[in-house]
């Protein structure tokens, strides 16, 4: 292993990857699309990409989707078109600053859940598209 590999690998653990400037604090893959959950400085978010070339997706709205506190991001970033929400609604705890808020304090596998949930919709309603089209 070269000198420049073994920093990369080193560097890559201590600078993790970011989605949207925030560093993501967990990926996976659910239902064959890439999942994430982040942490702003106020609370957790989950979000689901999909990949540009389902047609449907340009007409889901917030409407479509039951998801914690409703569907909160949706944007297209290098091809994929990401959904999200976020975990700062009301009755959540929330950090702002040097004060919390209390609520419900939302873990990192409620978020993934949650986020799980909103990838096997995501997976229904193109599912659902396909055999339509």
């Amino acid at each position: 292993m070269t000198r420049k590999s073994v920093t990369k690998k080193l560097m890559d653990k201590l600078i993790p990857p970011l989605f949207n400037g925030v560093p993501i604090v967990k990926e996976w893959t659910c239902q064959g699309f890439t999942c994430r959950v982040i942490h702003t400085r106020m609370s957790y978010c989950g979000y689901v990409g999909v990949s540009n070339k389902h047609s449907v997706l340009k007409d889901i709205g917030e409407d479509d989707i039951d998801v914690h506190g409703g569907l909160t991001f949706k944007e297209k970033i290098e091809g994929i078109v990401w959904f999200g929400f976020d975990c700062a609604h009301a009755g959540d705890e929330i950090i702002l600053g040097s004060k919390i808020v209390q609520g419900h304090h939302w873990t990192l596998d409620e978020v993934v859940e949650e986020t799980n949930f909103m990838a096997r919709q995501l997976k229904g309603i193109v599912r659902k598209y396909e055999r339509i089209s």
